[in-house]
C-alpha cells in the first residue's frame, strides 16, 4: 500500500473491521447513483478475494469459495474491472450488456415476506441542469426510490441497528427535519388553498351586493337611524403566501438527500448480511486476514476519499467515538474534531495520511458550524451540513492518495487483453467455419453415422432429387429428403402431400418411402404419400393412386431396390 494504509486495518478487531466494511458500503451507497441495492464495492472486493455470495433473500445468504467458481469468469471479471469505469459484476455468463460486461443478476434486498424485490414507480426524477452539474451527482439513469413497503423482520432489525449508529445520527436528524418540512409545506399549501376559496367567495358576494344597489330605496330610507353594523372583513387574517416553484425545488432537494441516505442504509444492510455469512462460514484462524482484505478492497472500489476513512474510524473505534444527541442539527464532523491519534499495539493509529485528511475536515467543520442552520423555518434551499448532514464527497482523482493506490493494484496492460480478445474472436470464427464445413460433409453422407441416407448410404444418389408422374389431370411429384405435392398439369405449385419422413423396409425387404403432415383435407386427415420402390434400371415414378381419402400411393423403380433380397425373391440368386 506504499505506507498510505499501513497500520489502518492491522490494529482493528474483527468486529471493528466488520463495522468498517459496513460503514464504507453505507457512504458508498449515498455517493453513487446506482440501481443495485447490493454493496457493489464489497462484491468486487469479494471477487478479488475469491469469494462470491449467492443470495436469494434476506434470510438466506451463502458464500462460494474460489474453487467453486469458474476461474475463467473470475479472470474476465478482474481484467474487465481494471479497464474503465463500468463495473463487471458476477452473474450469468449468458447475460451480457451491449459492451459485453456482465451485470449483477442476484439481489440482496430489500425483499417482501415472499422474497420478491420491492419496486416503486413513483420516483421523483430530476432533469434540472443545476442538479446534474453538482459534483456530488452523476448523470446516470435515475435511481429508483427506496420502497416504504413493509419489510421482513430481519430487514427491520438491521435498519434499527444502522439508525442507532453514530454515523447515522445526523442522517436521522436530517430525515426527521425533512419530514417536518414536508408536512409544513403541505399545511401551508392547504391553508393557501382555503384562503383562495374564501377570497373567491367574498368576491362573489361583493359582486352580488353591487348588483342589488339602488333597489329597495324606501326600505333603505326606512332603515335610517338604525345603527350600521360593521362589514365583515378578512383584513385581519394574515395572507398565506407560497411559491409553488420554490416549494417543488425544496421538495426535490429533500427527496434527493433522503433517497441517498436510504440507499446508504440498503448498501449497509447488504454488507451486514454478506459479511455475517462470511464470518459464519470462515475458518476462525483466517477470518481476520479475510476481513482485512475485504476492507481494503471495498474501500478502494468505493470511490471514497481519506476524509471518509477518517470519519468511519472515528465512529467505530471506542477511543475516538463521538456522540451526538438524537434529532439535533449538530455537526458530526465538529464532534470528531480535533483530529486525534492513539497508540494500539505500539502503532500510532490512524495512519498519518488519515490524520491529515481529518485535519482538513476539521477546518471545514468549523466553517460549517458557523453557518449551521438549525432554524425550524422553511429554508430557501438545503445547504450542505443542514441539520448536520453533509453529502459524501467523492475521492479526488488528482490529489487523494487512495486513487493512485487503486490504480496500482487494479491497472493492467489492457492493450494486451484487447489483442488476446481479438485473437480469441478470430479463433472462434475459425472454429465456427470448420464446424460448418464438417456439418456440410456429414449432411452429404447422411449425417455423422450415415443414418440419414439409410443403410450404406443407398439414398446418397437420390438425395435432393425430385421425380414425378402424370395421372389423369394431376402431376404427382416426390422429392427425396424434401416435399411431395399434387399439381394440376402445367402448374408449378400445388397441394402439399407432406414432408419427407424417411424410408423403411418391410418384412419382405421391400422399401417404402413416406411423406407426412401434408395439407389437411376438408373434414378429413392431413394428406400423406407413400412410395413403394421396386427394382429398375433408372429412378422413375411409374404410377400414382389414391386408395384412401387423402392418402396417396405411388410406385417407383430404382436401382437401389435391386439388392440381394430382390434377387432371392425373383429366384435370380
Amino acid at each position: 500500500s506504499g505506507g498510505i494504509l499501513d497500520g489502518l486495518f492491522e490494529v482493528l478487531t474483527n468486529e471493528e473491521l466488520e463495522l468498517f466494511i459496513r460503514h464504507t458500503c453505507q457512504l458508498s451507497g449515498e455517493l453513487e447513483d446506482a440501481s443495485e441495492n447490493t454493496c457493489v464495492p464489497l462484491r468486487l472486493a469479494g471477487v478479488d478475494a475469491g469469494v462470491l455470495w449467492e443470495a436469494e433473500n434476506w434470510d438466506n445468504c451463502s458464500t462460494a469459495s474460489l474453487t467453486d467458481v469458474d476461474e475463467a469468469i473470475l479472470t474476465e471479471l478482474v481484467c474487465g474491472n481494471a479497464n474503465g469505469d463500468t463495473l463487471w459484476l458476477p452473474g450469468d455468463t449468458s447475460k451480457r450488456t451491449n459492451g459485453g460486461r456482465r451485470r449483477l443478476d442476484d439481489f440482496d434486498g430489500p425483499y417482501d415476506d415472499d422474497g420478491v424485490p420491492y419496486d416503486d414507480d413513483d420516483a421523483i426524477y430530476h432533469d434540472d441542469e443545476d442538479y446534474d452539474a453538482d459534483p456530488h451527482h452523476s448523470q446516470a439513469s435515475p435511481t429508483p426510490p427506496i420502497s416504504d413497503s413493509p419489510q421482513s423482520e430481519m430487514r427491520q432489525e438491521i435498519q434499527k441497528e444502522l439508525e442507532a449508529s453514530t454515523l447515522s445520527a445526523p442522517r436521522s436528524s436530517f430525515l426527521a427535519q425533512a419530514s417536518s418540512l414536508v408536512a409544513k409545506m403541505e399545511e401551508m399549501e392547504k391553508a393557501a388553498e382555503e384562503q383562495a376559496k374564501e377570497e373567491e367567495q367574498e368576491e362573489e358576494q361583493t359582486k352580488e351586493e353591487g348588483e342589488g344597489e339602488g333597489e329597495g330605496e324606501e326600505q333603505a330610507k326606512g332603515g335610517e337611524g338604525e345603527e350600521e353594523k360593521p362589514a365583515e372583513t378578512t383584513a385581519d387574517v394574515p395572507d398565506v403566501a407560497i411559491d409553488p416553484v420554490a416549494f417543488n425545488m425544496l421538495r426535490n432537494e429533500l427527496s434527493l438527500r433522503e433517497k441517498r441516505i436510504k440507499r446508504g442504509y440498503d448498501y449497509a444492510a447488504s454488507a451486514k448480511i454478506l459479511v455475517t455469512s462470511l464470518v459464519e462460514s470462515s475458518n476462525k484462524d483466517d477470518l481476520a486476514q479475510e476481513l482485512r482484505s475485504l476492507a481494503t478492497m471495498t474501500l478502494l472500489y468505493s470511490n471514497l476519499g481519506l476524509e471518509s476513512v477518517w470519519q468511519i474510524v472515528n465512529t467505530i473505534v471506542p477511543e475516538f467515538e463521538a456522540s451526538l444527541e438524537e434529532n439535533t442539527c449538530a455537526s458530526l464532523l465538529a464532534a470528531m474534531c480535533p483530529s486525534k491519534t492513539i497508540s494500539r499495539d505500539g502503532v500510532s493509529f490512524p495512519p498519518a495520511a488519515v490524520v491529515q485528511a481529518g485535519e482538513s475536515a476539521c477546518t471545514r467543520a468549523v466553517e460549517e458550524a458557523n453557518a449551521l442552520n438549525c432554524s425550524p423555518d422553511l429554508p430557501g434551499s438545503i445547504p450542505d451540513g443542514y441539520y448536520g448532514y453533509s453529502l459524501v464527497p467523492k475521492r479526488d482523482e488528482d490529489s487523494d492518495p487512495l486513487n493512485g493506490l487503486l490504480l496500482s493494484v487494479t491497472t493492467v496492460d489492457y492493450s494486451t487483453v484487447q489483442d488476446l480478445e481479438e485473437k480469441l474472436t478470430k479463433a472462434e470464427a475459425n472454429v465456427s467455419s470448420i464446424r460448418n464445413a464438417i456439418k456440410a460433409l456429414e449432411d452429404s453422407i447422411g449425417g455423422r453415422d450415415e443414418s440419414d441416407l439409410e443403410a450404406r448410404g443407398e439414398l446418397h444418389s437420390l438425395k435432393n432429387t425430385c421425380h414425378d408422374v402424370t395421372a389423369g389431370k394431376y402431376v404427382y411429384e416426390v422429392c427425396i429428403d424434401g416435399k411431395a405435392q399434387q399439381k394440376d398439369v402445367g402448374q408449378s405449385h400445388g397441394t402439399s402431400l407432406g414432408n419427407w419422413a424417411g424410408m423403411t423396409k418391410d418384412e419382405n425387404g421391400i422399401r417404402h418411402m413416406s411423406w407426412s403432415n401434408g395439407q389437411k383435407c376438408w373434414n378429413g386427415p392431413a394428406r400423406s404419400a407413400t412410395v413403394e420402390v421396386i427394382c429398375g434400371a433408372e429412378n422413375k415414378v411409374l404410377s400414382a393412386d389414391e386408395p384412401d381419402t387423402c392418402r396417396y400411393a405411388l410406385i417407383m423403380e430404382s436401382p437401389i431396390a435391386c439388392d440381394e433380397a430382390f434377387y432371392k425373391a425373383n429366384f435370380l440368386a
